[in-house]
């Protein structure tokens, strides 16, 4: 325990509490913006998937 947290409990409380408001706070924005993400990399997946490959101009065959 720290120093400020022995001669202050309720304010080293309180911080602690606000802290975890914030990250549940980020924790929300964070998971919405990778399902965002993987639900982009699904749509570029099936279409990938669907798509005939077709070798790109300017492309040398091996």
């Amino acid at each position: 325990m720290t120093t400020i947290a022995k001669r202050e409990p309720d304010a080293t409380m309180a911080g602690m509490v606000r802290l975890a408001r914030l990250a549940d706070a980020h924790q929300s924005e964070i998971r919405a913006a990778l399902e965002a993400v993987l639900d982009r990399l699904e749509r570029i997946e099936s279409k990938v998937s669907t798509t005939p490959h077709q070798p790109q101009e300017g492309t040398r065959k091996c």
